[in-house]
């Protein structure tokens, strides 16, 4: 709250990208798998998505520096009338980590002494190793996330956001960014103060909606204000997706 007179407003998307080719297996472990592409029914998600956004300005659109992600912000953006050469690609916003589980098969892994570790753990379990499908920039490999380090990594990105002074709420700046489906639920269980068992308990279908709006102020209506969660009713010619 005492950093609230130091920020600015700010209408926030979170976006999940369309399905890609690790949700059609979901007997594995899919993690970052950054490589993964969209599927044509993905493309058509995006498609759709970028149509029921045709209406909202954007003055600014990220996505993570998955394929996934870049793909389904092209193509929505496309959709709504934004020049998606203008989207910037961000780290920060990637999917969790899954280490050396990434690619895995969940019945291998989750076996009852992995389940009650993360039964005790919760959001602060991180998967063992590195993701070797998934390159850093510098060559080396991420290592395996908990829930709670992706909430920080997001809430970082997001603050950046927020940073300045603006003078009035309707000076409020709309970003868009697409992003993943984990990522999205640990923060929104940082700004709702949830239960450590959020994320596992909040669905997130692809190309959701998640709208916020923050409000700069020491009042108790001021903050993050929850407008949606995970809104897909534009998946209403996909009925196997809702």
């Amino acid at each position: 709250r005492r950093a609230r007179s130091h920020r600015k407003p700010l209408r926030l998307f979170l976006l999940r990208h369309g399905e890609s080719a690790m949700n059609t297996r979901p007997e594995l472990i899919g993690g970052r798998s950054n490589a993964a592409k969209l599927t044509t029914r993905g493309e058509s998600q995006a498609r759709a998505l970028g149509r029921r956004l045709k209406t909202v300005t954007f003055h600014r659109v990220f996505s993570s520096t998955a394929e996934r992600a870049k793909e389904t912000a092209r193509i929505a953006c496309q959709a709504m009338g934004f020049d998606a050469s203008t989207v910037v690609s961000v780290d920060h916003v990637l999917e969790i980590c899954q280490g050396e589980w990434t690619g895995k098969t969940r019945a291998l892994v989750y076996n009852k002494a992995c389940l009650d570790r993360l039964d005790h753990e919760q959001c602060f379990f991180r998967p063992p190793g590195v993701s070797v499908v998934d390159p850093l920039a510098d060559g080396s490999f991420p290592a395996g996330e908990s829930q709670w380090d992706v909430e920080n990594r997001m809430a970082g990105f997001v603050d950046s956001l927020l940073e300045g002074k603006s003078s009035s709420e309707d000076s409020a700046e709309t970003v868009a960014i697409f992003t993943h489906g984990i990522a999205i639920k640990c923060f929104l269980r940082r700004i709702l103060g949830a239960a450590p068992t959020f994320a596992t308990h909040c669905d997130c279908p692809n190309t959701s909606i998640t709208e916020l709006r923050y409000k700069p102020g020491a009042h108790n209506l001021d903050g993050w204000i929850v407008v949606r969660v995970s809104d897909a009713s534009h998946l209403e010619e996909f009925p196997d997706d809702l």
